[in-house]
């Protein structure tokens, strides 16, 4: 086989390492490039003013949160990539960048406070006990007074097949007699990653009542979800590597 043939054949191969099956997932970035990309505010807390700025993010445009509300709550429902049967990946990534000028009491200038960062996974075909749907919501972070203003928040899930809720997990849809909150009977993560049909960032937890107005400037950026290679593709793409390096050695030793 010709060197420049061997080469093109190797790269093939390595572009399909971490794809597996077919699924709908993965990867997907939204980075406000030209318009909300099927994100938008809303829910019950609302957001209190938001928009496209071309000035806060890397290098381009991020999401702009600017104003006062109980929480903020960004979400999408239309998004296609970022909704459906999580299970068809055995592992993923979401990730985001946020950038905080200010988190107040009240208003500008407020006694300076800090908020969670959650993301929440929800399945509204399966309504809870009292709830319009269940989830699952994993903290990504707290942001806010003392904390660098420029974070990049993620959380890993090595097994989307799992029955029960994976470290730092929590469920929503059902209650105990403490008012903890918890998955409804009969429902898993897995159950619930296999249908996600609203994939929401919030700065309260599902679970709780905020009476307090906050002040919030902040720019959200680059909300991405992809798949985690596999063992098994890491040492082929090394391998792949190798033989290139190889092959890029030999033809050059030919001439």
């Amino acid at each position: 086989m010709k060197a420049h043939t061997f080469c093109a054949a190797i790269l093939a191969a390595l572009t399909t390492l971490g794809g597996g099956s077919a699924h709908a997932l993965a990867p997907a970035t939204v980075d406000f490039s030209h318009d909300m990309q099927g994100w938008k505010g809303g829910g019950a807390a609302g957001v209190p003013s938001s928009g496209i700025d071309a000035a806060l993010g890397n290098g381009s445009n991020a999401l702009h949160i600017d104003g006062a509300a109980s929480s903020f709550e960004l979400s999408t429902r239309t998004n296609a990539s970022f909704l459906g049967d999580y299970s068809a990946m055995k592992s993923f990534t979401f990730s985001l960048d946020i950038s905080v000028a200010e988190i107040a009491d009240g208003f500008p200038g407020g006694w300076p406070m800090r908020q969670q960062l959650i993301l929440e996974l929800r399945d509204h075909d399966k309504p809870g006990d009292v709830t319009a749907y269940s989830s699952v919501w994993y903290s990504l972070g707290v942001i806010g007074d003392g904390l660098p203003a420029d974070q990049h928040l993620s959380v890993t899930v090595l097994d989307t097949s799992s029955g029960t809720l994976p470290a730092g997990w929590n469920g929503y849809g059902a209650f105990d007699q403490n008012y903890e909150s918890h998955l409804p009977y009969g429902q898993s993560f897995a159950r619930i990653l296999k249908d996600v049909d609203e994939m929401a960032i919030v700065s309260m937890r599902p679970d709780s009542v905020q009476g307090t107005v906050i002040y919030y400037n902040l720019a959200i950026d680059n909300i991405k979800v992809s798949a985690v290679p596999e063992p098994a593709s890491y040492s082929m793409l090394l391998a792949g590597l190798g033989l290139l390096g190889w092959a890029a050695r030999r033809r050059v030793v030919q001439q």
